[in-house]
């Protein structure tokens, strides 16, 4: 049980870190847009 926790926070870390490199390129390609 313990292993599947570990597992989805893994998941959970890399899902956040995926959608904070995309709102970060977002806010660049708006910044070179605007």
């Amino acid at each position: 049980m313990l292993e599947l926790t570990n597992v989805a926070l893994r998941y959970g870390k890399h899902l956040a870190l995926h959608g904070v490199g995309i709102s970060i390129a977002a806010a660049e390609t708006v910044v070179v847009l605007g």
